[in-house]
């Protein structure tokens, strides 16, 4: 339970010397169920003890005061009054711990005296009386007295008729007690009403529709009951119903309400009341047995079978604890008749299969003694809104009529009721009679007249005593509002206010309460400004600004106002004008957005190599958050924790790196998410993929899987021709691309020139002819090295025994020492390996690989090709425009053959012809003259051709100058007669197409001998790939690399 009472302290001090002092103090209730409660101070007696305190004297609790007086504490020195650590002033516990009950009122009184004792003179004691009055709250929640209750129901029964349910108390105040009884899931039979007994609620449960015990013989229902407080609590209680055949009557009570009035001084046993109740069944179901339960006696508390008892056979109820007015003013008690009694009956548990029950409601009034306290009332004559008075009255000016009376109701005993003023603000106010009545009638006047600049209010209290033994004190707290005149401007007290409402909070949003000070004390009233941003805020008279519309930071950050401040009074009077800037406060409502992120199914792509160090760096992603300040600080992480140990990313730069090597072989590439995440709450977050592909270096050297360390043996026959296949050696390399692809040779051993090896498929051939002399054994050293830059080589042993065999038949020697050994036995015979092509170690790798370098290779020469046109193409166009710069116009012109002549340098290629006569054939190192008459070529032009000096290029230079030549006369003159050009035989045109196929079968011959080697196509093409992306060469570079491929 959580005690959550306030209590408010009214200590009336008496001391022998001293007048009467009264204080209000307020202080929170101690948590009794937390023994470490620290206690607290709230008084002190020695401020207010005439004369020093000496050392003999000492303050004292009187214990026996007071049954409460145990839970305070007073200093025996200083006089501090203080409450236990441990204590608890709960009302609740209180009333069932020390029997100090209030009537279950909300508002309890309790009186502790404390005895100020000199031991050198005890007959100068001093008595201090402390009035404590202590209210409750809603702190309990109502309680049934058992968790579950067992009722039995006849089957059968009509729609309406009604069970009496049990019913739940309340520890706290009535206020707070019980106000409802509801089921906690609805029944199809069943429901709850309730109707007020007494001021308390009675709960039953109606049948809604007819019960078929066959069809449905039991229910378990939930009944919860909730209290009157703010919030509600809630206590329940579980009904299990038990439908039972039928039992026509019930026993009945002559009436179902009853009330009877007792003395709370009746002794133990007194009878209260003799209850009759009847059963018109006959013999066993008439057999009826009384029950009772006092419906005020709160669960789990002392004596919580109640004050009363009743005679399970007679039904004589009588007192069997003795009643407390001050717990209880009333007792509602049940009584409850069961037939079919013959075993008995204990609350609402039925003990037999079929009984019914009857019940009425016996009402027990307990008779009170005088112990009321006096009552005030006091009532203004100036205004409803309290008391007030202006600051220029006169002295003894009315301020407030008091009324005195007896709450006992004896009007005789108010005349005997004393009244004082106690407080701060006693000294200005005086009590004066007014008249008496069955109440003492009182007037509270002033003593002087008063100035509202010093005092606002004056706070006081009226404290009434009746006659009574002991007798009963009530205190009046009062305060008294000094009226001022107007003669003082409202102030804000600063001239710049700066405020702060957050983004996306909708229209409407309260954004400031404005409080000028007027130290008249009047009324205030604000209004707001025009100024351009006055349309985005409302602003009501009272000082409570709020906005229009949703504010969005990204689109304004910050408006400015201007609010004045006018009082009430009159003459009404203005404040100086208050410059308000509100300042957009940033919502986190924007997401992270990554940059060069075009899809984002796609995402990120970056490459790295293999067995890079740790912390390199592979790349980077950036994300940019529109928000500002920590909603715009963006953080980024790795989402999935398996990557984590791969790759770690800079929280603020984004910036990805490794965090151990990466092995391409292992792993080719990586992908994970990068979370980008602002710093707001709720964080806002985004991510994307990232593909990280891993490049192969060349990192693993070729390994031989044959030969094998066990297997290094291969036979054949000295019978067998050249060219024939004595074994196929067998290689891997876990790189990929060009560094996978092997190049095979024999580095050394005695039969390096009887055998020789294929560099591509690793062929190992018979490079001889071989005859029975050649019988023996013979080691080859093979090698065979990868294209990978740089190239990875490995070196193995083959033994080849050379044997009398039947020729092109081949044997492997296969020796293992361990059958075990994983490389035994790897490799059939070759002949057994020859009609499956491929060896069980290459197998389909081996293929692919060789199918990558094929196409590489045609690659590569399609690009050469391609490279050799355009150059061509660019000397063409160089020759075109240096031939439009030649002489126009012109007649004939010869041509003679200058024996040993010098050319001079000259290229008689690069010289366009009009006229090209029949040249007749020169001979071995004589230089071929052309003079032109003028025309296309120019006057005086002489055009030589060196003629090389061997016999056998001689024709085939002849032939070649002259049919460029007559290329060239068409391309500059398309016009020109083919009679005007240089004129050839058929058999000269022969011979010129016989060389060119000659040229282009020894373009294939050269480009066949450069793919022979794998990774010597791999190294052209690295090399062709250098040259594209070089800068485009000059001319004279295009003349040579023409020159050199023709």
């Amino acid at each position: 339970m959580s005690n959550k009472s306030t209590i408010t302290l009214l200590l009336t001090i008496h001391l022998a010397a001293v007048s009467s002092i009264s204080f209000n103090i307020e202080l929170d209730e101690d948590n009794g169920e937390l023994t470490s409660s620290r206690s607290r101070i709230f008084a002190r007696l020695s401020d207010y003890v005439t004369g020093p305190i000496l050392d003999t004297m000492r303050f004292e609790t009187d214990q026996h005061s007071s049954k409460v007086a145990k839970y305070f504490n007073v200093d025996s020195r200083t006089g501090e009054m203080s409450t236990l650590g441990n204590g608890s002033l709960d009302l609740d516990r209180l009333c069932q711990q020390v029997e100090v009950c209030c009537q279950r009122q909300q508002v309890c009184s309790v009186r502790v005296r404390v005895r100020l004792i000199d031991s050198a003179n005890v007959d100068g004691t001093q008595s201090v009386w402390a009035n404590i009055r202590l209210r409750d709250l809603n702190d309990n929640g109502p309680q049934f007295l058992h968790s579950s209750y067992n009722l039995t129901i006849e089957e059968g029964g009509q729609p309406g008729e009604n069970i009496r349910l049990p019913q739940a108390a309340d520890l706290d105040s009535e206020e707070f007690g019980v106000r409802e009884y509801t089921l906690l899931e609805p029944s199809a039979y069943f429901q709850v009403t309730q109707s007020d007994l007494n001021g308390r609620k009675e709960p039953r449960l109606t049948v809604l529709k007819e019960i078929d015990r066959e069809q449905t013989p039991n229910f378990s229902l939930v009944l919860l009951a909730k209290d009157g407080g703010t919030p509600a609590r809630t206590g329940s209680a579980r009904i299990y119903i038990r439908v039972i055949d039928r039992n026509d009557n019930a026993p009945q009570f002559a009436m179902d309400r009853l009330s009877v009035s007792l003395s709370e001084a009746a002794p133990q046993g007194s009878h209260v009341i003799q209850m009759n109740a009847t059963d018109s069944d006959e013999g066993f179901n008439a057999a009826i047995q009384y029950s009772l339960r006092d419906t005020s006696v709160l669960p789990g508390l002392p004596g919580a079978s109640g004050n009363f008892y009743i005679n399970p056979s007679t039904g004589l109820v009588t007192l069997r604890l003795p009643l407390d007015y001050e717990k209880s003013r009333r007792h509602v008690l049940i009584i409850e008749a069961v037939d079919r009694a013959v075993g008995g009956y204990s609350g609402y548990v039925t003990r037999q299969e079929t009984p019914r029950t009857g019940s009425a409601t016996l009402t027990v009034n307990v008779i009170d003694v005088n112990d009321e306290p006096p009552r005030i009332v006091v009532s203004s004559p100036n205004s409803k809104d309290g008391l007030s008075v202006k600051e220029n009255a006169n002295a003894d000016t009315l301020v407030a009529w008091v009324t005195v009376g007896d709450g006992d109701g004896n009007g005789a005993s108010s005349r005997h009721v004393t009244c004082g003023l106690t407080g701060p603000g006693r000294e200005f106010f005086r009590l004066a009679s007014r008249q008496h009545t069955e109440e003492r009638e009182l007037e509270l006047r002033t003593v002087r007249q008063l100035d509202a600049e010093q005092w606002r209010e004056l706070r006081l209290a009226i404290t009434c005593t009746d006659a009574g033994d002991p007798p009963l004190t009530t205190e009046k707290e009062l305060k008294v509002r000094i009226i001022n005149v107007n003669d003082n401007r409202p102030t804000f007290g600063i001239r710049t206010l700066n405020l702060t409402i957050p983004e996306n909070r909708g229209g409407h949003l309260f954004v400031f309460g404005f409080n000028a000070t007027d130290r008249d004390g009047d009324r205030v009233e604000y209004t707001l400004e025009e100024t351009p941003d006055r349309f985005y805020f409302q602003m009501n008279s009272s000082g409570r600004l709020y906005a229009v519309n949703s504010f969005d930071r990204e689109q304004a950050s910050r408006y400015h106002l201007r609010v004045t401040a006018r009082d009430t009074g009159s003459p009404s009077l203005e404040s100086d004008p208050l410059d308000v800037v509100v300042n957009i406060a940033d919502v986190n409502d924007n997401k992270p957005v990554f940059r060069d992120v075009a899809d984002p199914s796609v995402g990120l792509r970056f490459v790295v190599d293999e067995e890079r160090e740790r912390d390199t760096f592979v790349g980077e992603v950036r994300a940019d958050d529109a928000d500002v300040g920590a909603n715009g600080r963006v953080r980024y992480s790795i989402a999935e924790y398996s990557q984590q140990q791969w790759f770690a990313v800079h929280p603020e730069t984004g910036a990805i790196k490794t965090l151990r090597q990466l092995d391409r072989e292992t792993q080719d590439r990586y992908t994970f998410s990068v979370l980008a995440s602002d710093g707001g709450r709720p964080r806002q977050s985004t991510s994307v993929q990232v593909h990280v592909q891993v490049n192969d270096i060349n990192d693993n050297a070729p390994r031989f899987i044959y030969p094998g360390a066990d297997n290094t043996t291969v036979e054949t026959s000295f019978r067998n021709s050249v060219g024939t296949t004595v074994a196929e050696i067998r290689v891997m390399d876990p790189d990929e691309g060009q560094n996978s692809v092997i190049e095979h040779a024999i580095a050394g051993g005695s039969g390096m020139s009887m055998f020789k090896v294929d560099p591509k498929s690793g062929n190992l051939l018979l490079d001889r002819s071989l005859s029975r002399a050649h019988i023996g054994s013979y080691d080859l050293l093979l090698q065979v090295s990868d294209c990978g830059y740089p190239s990875q080589t490995s070196t193995a042993t083959l033994i080849v025994q050379v044997k009398d065999l039947p020729a092109d038949k081949r044997h492997h020697q296969i020796e293992s020492s361990d059958p075990s050994s994983p490389n035994s036995g790897q490799f059939p015979p070759t002949s057994t390996r020859r009609r499956n092509n491929h060896g069980v170690a290459n197998g389909s790798t081996t293929i692919v690989q060789r199918n990558v370098v094929l196409i590489i290779c045609l690659v590569i020469m399609a690009s050469l090709l391609a490279f050799v046109f355009l150059a061509i193409i660019a000397w063409l166009k160089r020759k075109q425009r240096a031939d439009h710069g030649g002489g126009g116009g012109g007649g004939g012109g010869r041509a003679d053959v200058i024996p040993g002549g010098d050319v001079g340098g000259l290229d008689g290629d690069t010289q366009p012809f009009k006229h090209y006569p029949t040249l007749p054939l020169a001979r071995t190192g004589d230089a071929l003259k052309y003079t032109g008459g003028g025309g296309a070529v120019g006057a005086d032009v002489n055009t030589y051709y060196r003629i090389p000096n061997s016999d056998e290029n001689y024709e085939k230079s002849y032939l070649t100058s002259a049919l460029r030549h007559q290329q060239t006369q068409q391309r500059v003159n398309p016009d020109l007669s083919p009679s005007g050009l240089y004129q050839t035989s058929s058999e000269q045109l022969q011979q010129i197409h016989g060389y060119q196929l000659l040229q282009q079968q020894q373009q294939q011959q050269q480009a066949q001998s450069l793919t022979s080697s794998p990774c010597a196509v791999d190294r052209i093409g690295r090399t062709a790939k250098r040259q594209s992306q070089q800068k485009q060469p000059s001319s004279k570079s295009f003349n040579l690399v023409t020159s050199s491929f023709v």
